[in-house]
């Protein structure tokens, strides 16, 4: 007991000295601390009234300046962003012509007229042309143009200022979406684009700018012309587009500007001169403008350098008169705002302001003195008050304290003794209650953790057995039987893929869409683990899917991104390359989704990225469209695909291996099969990353080109091939052991389908058809014709009806109806961008 009631006697004592002693320093402190200040007042306001001219002179100079920078820039930036909006108006209706000349086999012609009278006064896609360009000339180029013709209205209807847009060739071909059509058919039209300034500028800056202001043909306003060039396959220049505006909007918004009784505004183009504001006149004829040189005027203003694309403010004079002039670039137009203030209305200002700040003064001195009265009252009040309440707080709380002390201390004798069921009840509502509670879920979890280490241990063993089944899982659902195609001698593939995490994002997958060509994929799911692989089974299965029914990789690369991107809440995306090689040409085509570049050693030569164009990821972005590249690969040559995990393993000093060691250690190793290859690049990995975590899925596929198979010929569909086609196409029925009967009716239905190629395919000439024999296991012939040309389905036509005499009959159709006639079946299919036509004959041997 003594020792508890000398505890609250040490505390008590110990709050009413810090109390009593607080409460003296803080008010001697505050009164003395009020005495100084109310000094410091008094001296500052005579310092203040005895200056208050000079200070609210200056003050009033920053305000104006402050005022001028404001009010300029906001101006400046109102016109910059509307001028803007139509540059990137300007812009896209460029990239939009770019899109269509340097892919026109991309886009349809549509229908478009030249200008009529009747379309006068009515929003119309049309165009014009010079009287010495032939419609022949621009007609298809028109018509192409039309697929922006769309853009092109709405802009007119979204956008109010804007009257006319046009795309233009450099020919004088002029296709416009505007309501004047009528002003194009006058006898004496006779507008070559091309001569115009409009014109000649865009192909002069090679992107979106502004002419200066002109008045409008049609008397209604102010208007400037934006145009940008364009761009065809070659990266040529084609012409260019251009929108023209009206700018009242802009010209109100700077001449009715509220800049005080003196004060005016006006815009400069890159020259100098004023081309909007209150001087600005129209010339005798009415066409053009008188525009007065401002930055020319004088040699300050010429100093200042506005037209550079600066922001400032200087006192200058100007036009007989000491003016503050502000300027703001509008980067838009290349153009610059200025406005003006007489140095005299600033100065009134001030000196207004210097009276009422004298004013303001001796009231607030009043008032501080009041003030200082009331606080100096208050201060002793209140330390009087919470001195005699922090003492008997203070004994309070000392009690309470002790007392949940000494109860916590006995429990505390218990639980250290061994008694883990011991509950300490105490509730005081603060730290010491906290610590109470602290001991009683020590013993809980005392008593809980014998049990639960258990349980944990056979969780985590459980855990890590399903990933080892995923990994399993994962693992077969990619080809891992090699060598994967041993039957077939013309080419060798090999693949490895070494996940980061137990489970990966990468895949790669290689099968035969038909006997003839192979697929190759390789990709990469955003992000590592679990969701990664569930992402990666979903993009691998319609990958896969998509290209076994006949698409080439840029269709299947659409279809599966439009597909991935539905209810894509998670946000995964795939980066993919795939390709399908054509065995009996070598042929390859591919498309890139956002993909690492592989490498290719050509027969002889060196490993080389195959750089092209890559797409956007899969499951990015809706509508989506991808591009398709071909190559060929040779006997052998070999094709290395990997992952961004190759080239971007790190070390412990956080370097990349990088694009140029990959490329090294190929090279190093040009002699190696693919599955020698992969290993030697996978051990070079290892020796550069060292004990460094691997952080990412590393994924290689490797393609090597043995020989082309002997059952397979191309030639140039000419008829002067027409007998090397026949030998070939016998000498396999030979082989087969087919009767003389049989061999002759196939070479009746071959001679048919290539003579058709020849004649009809290729309508241009210089295209090949490739023939491909097939001995079957049930006997049969498979002969297949492959070509390039037009998509044309010989069997789609109707049979003739050959009871109806010569002269009776339609030219056309007897030759095919005497393929089907002869042949067991007759087959045709569109794949991968070919025409494909099988005949088979079922036939006894010899």
């Amino acid at each position: 007991m003594k020792e508890k009631n000398s505890i609250r006697r040490k505390i008590t004592m110990t709050v009413f000295a810090v109390a009593i002693i607080a409460r003296i320093v803080l008010g001697c402190a505050t009164i003395i601390n009020i005495s100084v200040m109310r000094r410091q007042i008094l001296e500052t306001d005579q310092r203040l009234g005895e200056t208050a001219s000079e200070d609210s002179a200056i003050a009033l100079e920053q305000e104006t300046v402050s005022r001028m920078l404001t009010i300029s820039s906001y101006l400046g930036q109102l016109a910059d962003e509307k001028l803007g909006g139509i540059a990137e108006h300007a812009t896209m209706l460029a990239n939009i012509a770019t899109s269509i000349f340097s892919n026109p086999e991309a886009y349809s012609p549509m229908q478009i007229e030249q200008a009529r009278d009747e379309d006068a006064g009515t929003v119309t896609l049309h165009y014009a042309k010079p009287r010495s360009v032939p419609v022949e000339q621009v007609e298809q180029r028109a018509r192409l143009a039309a697929n922006a013709g769309d853009f092109m209205r709405q802009m007119l209807a979204v956008e109010e200022s804007v009257l006319t847009c046009y795309i233009s060739f450099n020919d004088g071909l002029h296709v416009v979406c505007d309501a004047d059509s009528g002003l194009r058919t006058a006898e004496d039209y006779d507008y070559d684009p091309s001569t115009r300034a409009w014109f000649i500028q865009a192909q002069q800056r090679g992107g979106a700018g502004f002419t200066d202001i002109t008045v409008d043909a049609r008397g209604r306003g102010l208007g400037v012309v934006c145009s940008a060039p364009f761009y065809g396959e070659g990266g040529e220049t084609l012409g260019a587009v251009g929108i023209g505006v009206l700018i009242d909007e802009i010209d109100q918004l700077i001449l009715t500007a509220d800049l005080g009784t003196t004060g005016q505004a006006f815009v400069l183009n890159a020259t100098g001169e004023m081309v909007i504001g209150e001087d600005v006149q129209l010339s005798e004829d009415g066409t053009g403008f008188v525009r007065p040189d401002v930055a020319g005027s004088s040699t300050q203003l010429a100093d200042l350098n506005m037209t550079s694309g600066g922001h400032g403010v200087e006192m200058v004079s100007y036009q007989g008169r000491d003016v503050y002039m502000a300027w703001y670039p509008i980067e838009s137009a290349n153009w610059t705002l200025v406005i003006t203030v007489d140095v005299d209305e600033a100065l009134t200002l001030a000196r207004q302001t210097s009276e009422r700040i004298g004013a303001m003064s001796e009231n607030a001195m009043q008032s501080v003195d009041t003030s200082i009265v009331i606080s100096i009252i208050i201060v002793i009040v209140v330390s009087l008050v919470t001195a005699a309440c922090v003492v008997m707080v203070g004994m309070r709380r000392a009690r309470a304290i002790t007392q949940p002390l000494n109860r916590l201390t006995q429990s505390v004798g218990l639980i250290s003794g061994g008694d883990l069921t011991h509950h300490i009840d105490i509730r005081t509502g603060d730290e010491i209650e906290t610590l109470a509670d602290s001991f009683n879920n020590m013993t809980v979890q005392l008593n809980d953790y014998i049990r639960n280490l258990t349980a944990v241990t056979a969780e985590k063993e459980r855990i890590g057995a399903e990933l080892d089944v995923a990994r399993q899982i994962q693992a077969s659902m990619l080809p891992c039987i090699f060598p994967a195609f041993p039957d077939r001698k013309e080419f060798d593939i090999y693949a490895t893929m070494t996940p980061a995490k137990e489970v990966g994002g990468d895949f790669y997958d290689f099968f035969l869409v038909d006997d003839d060509h192979l697929a190759i994929v390789i990709a990469d799911v955003s992000g590592k683990g679990v969701p990664a692989a569930l992402f990666m089974v979903i993009a691998k299965t319609l990958i896969k899917n998509n290209s076994q029914a006949g698409n080439a990789p840029n269709d299947t690369f659409t279809t599966v991104n439009a597909q991935l991107c539905e209810n894509n809440e998670a946000g995964m995306f795939v980066t993919c390359w795939m390709g399908i090689y054509t065995i009996s040409t070598g042929k390859l085509i591919y498309a890139n989704a956002g993909h690492n570049p592989p490498l290719i050693m050509r027969a002889g030569g060196q490993y080389e990225y195959l750089h092209s164009r890559p797409g956007f990821v899969l499951a990015g972005m809706e509508g989506i469209r991808y591009k398709i590249n071909e190559t060929e690969l040779m006997p052998g040559e070999m094709l290395y695909l990997y992952t961004d995990g190759v080239t971007e393993a790190t070390n412990s000093r956080l370097e990349l291996y990088g694009e140029p060691r990959l490329q090294k250690v190929l090279n190093a190793n040009r002699d190696a099969g693919p599955m020698s290859l992969l290993p030697i690049v996978k051990a070079d990995i290892d020796e550069f990353a060292g004990d460094a975590p691997q952080f990412d899925d590393i994924t290689m596929v490797c393609l090597q080109i043995r020989e082309k198979p002997q059952n397979i010929m191309t030639v140039a569909a000419d008829d002067a091939n027409l007998d090397k086609v026949l030998e070939f196409v016998d000498s396999m029925m030979e082989r087969g052991g087919f009767s003389a009967g049989d061999r002759q009716k196939v070479a009746i239905a071959a001679e048919e389908l290539f003579v058709n190629v020849a004649h009809y395919a290729y309508p241009n000439g210089g295209g090949e058809v490739t023939i491909c024999c097939r001995l079957c296991a049930n006997g049969a012939i498979e002969v297949s014709f492959q070509d390039h040309g037009a998509p044309y389905n010989p069997l789609g036509k109707p049979d003739p009806d050959i009871t109806l005499s010569a002269e009776e009959r339609s030219i056309g159709g007897l030759g095919i109806f005497m393929t089907k006639k002869l042949m067991d079946d007759v087959r045709y299919v569109w794949k991968n961008g070919e025409n494909i036509t099988t005949i088979v004959k079922n036939a006894k041997k010899t």
